[in-house]
């Protein structure tokens, strides 16, 4: 009588059938069903709706072996633990991306630094100087704006410019409204400013008067400019040792002899210097 013996040996996730058929004995193997978890190995890619913020980016998980766990950090302050999810990105700018996938045998992490570059529109924005002064005015302005590609400038006297940097001369009297346009692919924007350009400075001529200008000492003397031009600032010199910034000052000479009186006068487009030799006698 035939007689039929099972035995079943597990061994490295494979399992022996030993099968005794009278006396022959018959071996199975069959692979086990259980798999051993793979320690997982992060990884992604990503499709843009678009290049000009807002936008949407679409991510895809590429990861590799046994994950139960995704942890995306889209480098705007935002995240998500979905597997393959989708993101708003609402302003221009450089992101890194980062992904943590978990497993039972352990984590692991895919950054991507500066992985997405999003053109915003440009925020337009410039200083200028300088601001106000005599003509010709040479005025130096320089662009602040924020990821523009390329610049309009509109100087208010017909004058126009596409430098990123220009510089440019107003040569006549007038408030001029300056506007620059900053342009990129995805727009543009406008800010304005002002120039405040007055009629031709003259350079100072200096000359003065003095009343009195003989007497005894202690002897008060008053001083009255009558310097033409724009002047910005006086030097009275009265050659007793003695010296004034005033416009129109007034002195006390407490020596004797004659005196010689020198007034300095400067402004935007030089300076000047009348000088009256014994000018004041003092007895």
């Amino acid at each position: 009588m035939n007689r039929l013996v099972l035995k079943k040996y597990s061994v490295a996730s494979i399992l022996m059938l030993l099968l005794l058929v009278g006396g022959t004995l018959l071996l199975f193997c069959v692979t086990s069903s259980a798999q051993t978890p793979l320690p997982p190995q992060a990884d992604f890619s990503v499709r843009l709706s678009w290049t000009c913020a807002p936008l949407k980016a679409f991510f895809t998980d590429l990861s590799t072996g046994t994950i139960t766990a995704w942890q995306w950090d889209f480098g705007d302050g935002t995240t998500s633990s979905e597997r393959n999810p989708r993101h708003l990105y609402r302003t221009g700018g450089v992101y890194t991306i980062s992904l943590t996938v978990s497993g039972p045998d352990g984590s692991d992490t895919e950054t991507k630094v500066d992985y997405l570059t999003i053109i915003g529109i440009p925020t337009a924005s410039f200083t200028a100087s300088p601001t106000s002064g005599g003509a010709p005015l040479t005025v130096s302005f320089t662009d602040r704006s924020y990821d523009a590609a390329a610049w309009q400038w509109y100087f208010g006297d017909g004058g126009f410019s596409t430098d990123e940097n220009p510089t440019y001369t107003y040569h006549f009297e007038g408030t001029f409204v300056v506007t620059l346009i900053a342009v990129n692919e995805c727009g543009s924007d406008t800010t304005t400013g002002i120039i405040a350009v007055r009629d031709p400075e003259m350079p100072p001529i200096a000359d003065f008067n003095a009343q009195p200008t003989e007497g005894c000492y202690p002897f008060r003397v008053y001083f009255t400019d009558l310097s033409r031009g724009v002047i910005t600032s006086w030097f009275w010199d009265f050659g007793d040792g003695f010296t004034s910034t005033a416009q129109n000052p007034v002195h006390i000479f407490r020596g004797r002899g004659p005196h010689t009186v020198t007034l300095t006068v400067t402004g935007p487009a030089g300076s000047d210097i009348e000088t009256k030799i014994n000018y004041i006698t003092v007895h």
